[in-house]
């Protein structure tokens, strides 16, 4: 009988020592949670499409509440806004990036970067939904804001004027930037969102040989402005 209960004993504290700890709940920084949601939130833009998805979906895609993403976005307009204008910070970086790697960047190169950056399919749906729910003609929609283009376009027009005085060709004033600019990011646009019934209404189909003449055509248009005669 004695040897029973220490029996007993034995495995009910062996039993003990297997139970798993319990879980301790990680506690996220706002600025890491608000990024978890973001990511969470562009991988179903990348699936569905901004107009295909819903607050619900994207706390149901990071695992958490519902009431988590409205108290950080607010609205789903809020969220999809945000989204766009981290996507548009990280294109801002990453040319002011290339700008500190490189002690004399070219001009064209830099916009040849902000062509390839903006091209991407999940910025390119981010732009449109802004477009066609109204959000990009109102006066404090975020990107506009930011105004993230002005830097890169202040860049751009140092590089464009150094390589004018190496060549002793007329200085490019920063009007000419900025229309060369605006006239990239238009053209840019205008061909991610529409290329498709663009090249259909030409009898034409899709290729990868058709993105790259279009770009090549129109850095060729832009380096007209860049450098004036």
């Amino acid at each position: 009988m004695q040897r029973a209960k220490g029996d007993s004993r034995a495995k009910a504290g062996a039993g003990s020592g297997t139970r798993p700890p319990a879980k301790t709940r990680v506690r996220r920084s706002p600025e890491v949670a608000r990024a978890e949601l973001l990511d969470a939130a562009e991988r179903l833009f990348a699936e569905r499409g901004p107009d295909a998805v819903g607050l619900r979906d994207v706390a149901g895609e990071a695992g958490v509440s519902h009431g988590l993403i409205t108290h950080y976005f607010k609205t789903y307009e809020g969220l999809v806004e945000q989204a766009l204008v981290r996507r548009t910070t990280r294109v801002a970086n990453a040319i002011l990036a290339r700008l500190q790697a490189q002690s004399e960047p070219s001009a064209i190169d830099l916009v040849q970067l902000l062509i390839g950056s903006v091209s991407d399919p999940i910025h390119l749906r981010l732009v449109a939904w802004s477009i066609l729910t109204g959000r990009a003609q109102s006066a404090d929609f975020l990107p506009g804001r930011e105004r993230g283009l002005r830097p890169i376009a202040d860049a751009i027009h140092d590089a464009a004027i150094r390589e004018a005085e190496q060549r002793g060709s007329p200085r490019p004033s920063l009007d000419d930037v900025d229309y060369a600019l605006l006239l990239a990011l238009g053209a840019t646009y205008g061909w991610g969102l529409g290329k498709v019934p663009f090249l259909a209404a030409l009898g034409r189909k899709g290729t990868l040989r058709n993105d790259q003449e279009v770009t090549a055509r129109l850095i060729t248009m832009v380096r007209a402005l860049l450098a004036p005669e």
